[in-house]
């Protein structure tokens, strides 16, 4: 996938570069760069197309504001209303010129202008309105043209963000810019018609304003060196003009793509309460200069910084309204007479949107990652990380292996609560309707039942617990066309290996444990199910996970008596138990304990968003495996030991007979996860055992 940008100018360029490049080179052999042929033509196309009778090309957005103003014969101290909620530019021309700006509120839903609050700013001084089109769509133009004939007020359409769109009522149509007296926009690079440097044009349908204009344009002149009116300098070069004739043509297609990378957008996010996307008025279509979203509940910053660590450009548009900008602060504004303006100061995030965005830029952009068994163990740390990565979490988990206050330890760590949904997936219904509603982009499947000892003892739980909700999840991808698998497996896939380490390739062996042999049914169907639904599907055959996070906020808590080696003498250090049972000290090993590859919890999980970010790069179905481990060895009276040096304690343990299940040893051979997915385990035994101690200081002191 491309890198996202906010605009792509490079890649639309790449599109229609053989006639830009003509374009400009007959420019430069006819030598004609100001006030040439190219612009005379551009100004009738473009009028052609908008269904104008007059347009006027000058040098930018801002001049194109600024000549229609000067145009109306307006004095000084005159009062021109407009949005307080938009670029700079609107306001600024209005100042320049002596005249008053007049601010009023916006509608919280369209963004453009409040039309009950414009008639109620009019006082004797007022001369003219100019409504912003903002973002895209039209203001309520019928609203606006019936104050302004009652009060006998001239009307100034700023269309900058708007050019193509269209407005239409029981009693009006036409597009942006030709409804009002005067309409006016830019051609800045950005602008859904935009020229490689900078360019406006003003409109009209009336010969009298059009004369005038043209003639301020160009220092007031209608004749070379004599100058009827008071003018500026703003020209559009031939250039330009040459390269937004060719530009025009392809307008209608880039509005189509605009709305299309919106329809994806909205489609997306339909679901989040807390996300409100653009809402478009009955009377305009809109063409998506930007795709602004508002945030609420204030999450608006925390949605940017997560957008930007996954980088995903985003902008502000626009962080501060008007009347709180230093050079247009008015002792009679007040913040109370802007709380729609304010709320969207702090609510609008705009994200990327541009002719040129893929589907796979759009879904890396929208997606959400379900993680089942989200608040287990390897399911928290692995939200950690991938909130810390970038992504959109939602947890699933029934709770029955895992406590709810872990959510509210994520969002410590993170900033950021996941949604969170209790359910438990062997109910086939809720399952498919939960996928249903979020539709996400990759599923990791965590949530299972886990212990190789008590899965000897409750073998039909286990088989229960770690099938059905797999055969449910790959029954909705199926149904609802969901692409993207990690499954959270284990090394106790290949029971016990002839040899060490561990690869890939190795055989299944029958596993030792009814854990293990559900493991072992649940990669044969993913791989059946990768194979004749083209699914891509990525199992992690991950081998023994200790440790905390760093922050000690969350970490293994198992209910019950300890299954695992580390929390079993983490308890035992705090006092919790007795004495720690050492199972089995009769194998073929260097001290009679069993051996294992005990590797950090956050290399695990870092491990899963990497096996995630590779699957949704690859473009093709398939269905691969990896093991996860150090690539070492340890015995359990090593990482006694080992933890006994690190945390500075003497731990009481007993030698007991082998457990029912357990095998001799087993450590893996991680090169393959090293070289496809980039990752490796960056975490000693002792780091990790000493994050597991203070886990468990944190739980004794609480």
């Amino acid at each position: 996938m491309k890198p996202i940008q906010m605009v792509d100018l490079v890649s639309q360029y790449q599109h229609i570069q053989k006639e830009v490049d003509q374009a400009i080179l007959d420019v430069a052999r006819s030598s004609a760069y100001i006030n040439g042929p190219e612009v005379k033509n551009f100004e009738k196309e473009l009028a052609q197309y908008l269904g104008v009778k007059h347009v006027i090309a000058c040098g930018n957005g801002t001049d194109a504001l600024q000549v229609a103003l000067m145009c109306l014969g307006l004095k000084p101290g005159d009062e021109v209303i407009s949005t307080n909620f938009t670029f700079v530019a609107t306001i600024e021309v209005i100042e320049l010129l002596g005249l008053k700006s007049v601010l009023v509120d916006v509608d919280p839903d369209t963004f453009n202008i409040d039309v009950d609050q414009l008639e109620a700013a009019i006082s004797p001084k007022t001369k003219a309105i100019i409504p912003v089109h903002l973002y895209g769509q039209c203001a309520n133009m019928d609203a606006v043209l019936d104050i302004a004939k009652r009060h006998q007020l001239k009307v100034v359409e700023d269309t900058a963000q708007a050019i193509g769109a269209g407005f239409c009522s029981d009693t009006l149509s036409g597009k942006a810019g030709t409804l009002g007296d005067i309409g006016a926009t830019s051609f800045f690079p950005s602008k859904n018609l935009g020229c490689y440097g900078d360019g406006g044009a003003i409109f009209t349908n009336d010969d009298n304003l059009a004369h005038t204009m043209r003639g301020i344009v160009n220092h007031g002149m209608y004749e070379r060196y004599y100058h009827d009116v008071v003018g500026i300098n703003s020209r559009l070069d031939s250039m330009q003009a040459a390269i937004l004739r060719i530009k025009l043509r392809h307008l209608d297609d880039y509005n189509q793509r605009r709305q299309a990378a919106a329809k994806y957008y909205n489609e997306a996010f339909q679901q989040i309460d807390a996300l409100q996307t653009p809402q478009v008025a009955d009377f305009s279509n809109h063409v998506y200069h930007q795709y602004t979203l508002r945030i609420k509940n204030g999450q608006r910053d925390a949605l940017k910084e997560r957008l930007d660590a996954a980088s995903i450009p985003n902008a502000i548009y626009y962080p501060v309204p008007m009347h709180r900008q230093k050079a247009y602060l008015k002792p009679e504004y007040s913040d109370e007479q802007f709380p729609v303006s304010l709320l969207l100061a702090d609510e609008v995030l705009s994200l990327p949107m541009h002719t040129e965005l893929s589907e796979d830029q759009l879904s890396y952009i929208c997606e959400t990652i379900l993680v089942s068994g989200g608040l287990g163990y390897i399911g928290s740390h692995t939200v950690v990380a991938l909130i810390e990565s970038g992504f959109e979490v939602c947890i699933v988990d029934d709770l029955s292996n895992s406590e709810l206050f872990i959510l509210d330890r994520i969002t410590k760590i993170t900033g950021q609560r996941p949604d969170f949904i209790q359910l438990d997936l062997k109910d086939r219904n809720k399952t498919l309707e939960l996928l249903k509603d979020i539709r996400p982009k990759a599923i990791i499947h965590f949530a299972a039942s886990k212990a190789v000892g008590e899965s000897m003892e409750k073998p039909v739980l286990y088989y229960q617990n770690n099938l059905i909700p797999l055969l449910n999840l790959c029954e909705g991808m199926k149904d609802l066309q969901l692409d993207h698998f990690v499954y959270s497996s284990s090394c106790t896939v290949y029971g016990q290996a002839d040899e060490m380490p561990i690869t890939e390739d190795f055989p299944f062996k029958q596993a030792e444990s009814p854990y293990g042999q559900s493991k072992q049914m649940g990669e044969q169907i993913l791989m059946d199910f990768s194979r004749l639904n083209t699914k891509k599907v990525t199992a992690l055959r991950y081998f023994n996970p200790i440790g905390a996070h760093p922050s000690a906020e969350i970490g293994e808590l198992p209910i019950g008596v300890p299954a695992n080696l580390v929390p079993f003498i983490t308890q035992t250090a705090a006092g919790w138990r007795k004495e720690l049972s050492v199972f089995g000290h009769d194998y073929p090993t260097s001290d009679g304990t069993a051996v294992r590859d005990y590797i950090y919890i956050m290399d695990l999980a870092n491990a899963h968003v990497a096996a995630l970010k590779s699957l949704l790069d690859t473009h093709k179905a398939n269905y691969a495996i990896y093991n996860l481990g150090t690539g070492k060895g340890s015995t359990v009276l090593e990482v006694i030991e080992t933890f006994e040096q690190a945390n500075d304690i003497k731990l009481a343990y007993r030698m007991a007979d082998r457990r029912s299940g357990d095998i001799v040893e087993a450590y893996a051979d991680a090169k393959k996860a090293e070289k496809e997915l980039h990752w490796s385990a960056k975490t000693t035994l002792e780091e990790a055992l000493k994050t597991a101690w203070e886990w468990q200081k944190k739980l004794k002191q609480a």
